[in-house]
């Protein structure tokens, strides 16, 4: 069997939601658009890191999906199993395509939520 068809994670896909509440402040809330999603999760290379700096998109991990994901920025994917990751919130960022052996994937770059090393660059 082929890592193609067993990825390993399990992720739902959220949207944030924004509106005001009683005093008129702002409240965030997620609707969810997805659940049980295959992918694989990875950390990026400092070069893809780089790469992406130039695009002014910061990123810290890189999703794989047998099928292309209806996502968009601000959108979250919050990981509820596999090897590790579980609980971890990732912003997406953008999509790429990407090949693995004869099979094709889409690559989806994401950033860590709550990503203190993002605070502090530059």
């Amino acid at each position: 069997m082929s890592l193609l068809e067993r990825l390993p994670h399990t992720v739902s896909h959220l949207r944030k939601t924004y509106s005001r509440d009683e005093y008129i402040g702002n409240t965030t809330d997620t609707e969810e658009l997805a659940t049980s999603q295959r992918c694989w999760i990875q950390t990026v290379s400092q070069q893809e890191v780089q790469q992406y700096e130039k695009m002014d998109q910061l990123i810290t991990h890189k999703v794989y999906y047998k099928t292309q994901p209806t996502l968009r920025p601000g959108d979250l994917i919050r990981v509820t199993a596999g090897p590790s990751y579980v609980g971890k919130d990732f912003n997406f960022e953008s999509l790429a395509d990407a090949s693995a052996g004869l099979g094709k994937l889409f690559k989806v770059m994401v950033n860590e939520e709550n990503n203190i090393a993002a605070t502090f660059t530059g």
